[in-house]
């Protein structure tokens, strides 16, 4: 079941992400029947509709929430499902997902090789659990490295282009501006592209952009 209703969506990944699941569907010669919803409220109840129509036996339950009401319900009702993703508590959970935090740290390791320690950060959703651990592991590595943290160079909450626009002018108008951010989504990035071009600042000269491109997988699957 695909919320629809938000502004990230599934949108940059969504067609690999069905043509992989009907492949390996289909080698099973299993069915996969995929729902749209237009809110979280919405999710919730087509996956207890289609629970009780009897219409499927199990769900993937993608973009994973922190505290995720779709897991809450299915455990209740006995339902397998596997996650696309981590959550907050992973008993009796199965799930596959990449080690963004990972990825975040390697990040901050090649910049800080770079000659920068001033660096920022321009998170995703904070709901959502890959928003907390790409922050996890952005801050575990600017600590390694004894870089300063201050709250003003870190944003939450930027999933869109515009979004990230705003989010890389606040960055940038900072006194002591980052020479380099980290962006854990790619839309984010695309915004901080727009913020520094106008305020004057040449990505690849004047700031350093790294965006988040998933690296190690990370399993729990059983």
């Amino acid at each position: 079941v695909l919320n629809a209703g938000r502004s990230d969506a599934h949108k940059p990944f969504l067609t690999d992400f069905l043509d992989g699941i009907s492949r390996a569907a289909s080698e099973e010669s299993w069915t996969l029947t995929v729902a749209t919803a237009l809110d979280e409220t919405d999710e919730v109840a087509t996956l207890a509709r289609l629970v009780d129509e009897r219409k499927v036996d199990g769900f993937i339950l993608p973009r994973t929430r922190l505290h995720d009401p779709r897991i809450d319900l299915l455990r209740e009702r006995g339902v397998p499902f596997i996650l696309y993703g981590r959550t907050a508590d992973p008993t009796d959970c199965a799930w596959f997902d990449i080690a963004s935090e990972d990825a975040m740290a390697a990040a901050v390791d090649r910049l800080h090789a770079a000659g920068h320690w001033r660096i920022g950060f321009i998170n995703g959703g904070t709901d959502y659990t890959y928003a907390s651990l790409r922050r996890d592991g952005f801050l575990n590595a600017m600590t390694r490295l004894c870089l300063p943290t201050p709250s003003d160079l870190r944003v939450e909450n930027v999933l869109t282009v515009p979004e990230g626009e705003v989010a890389g002018l606040r960055l940038l108008d900072l006194p002591e501006p980052p020479t380099a951010i980290v962006c854990a989504l790619d839309l984010a990035a695309l915004g901080l592209y727009r913020a520094a071009l106008r305020a004057g600042r040449r990505v690849g000269r004047d700031l350093a952009v790294i965006s988040y491109d998933g690296i190690p997988e990370a399993a729990n699957v059983e």
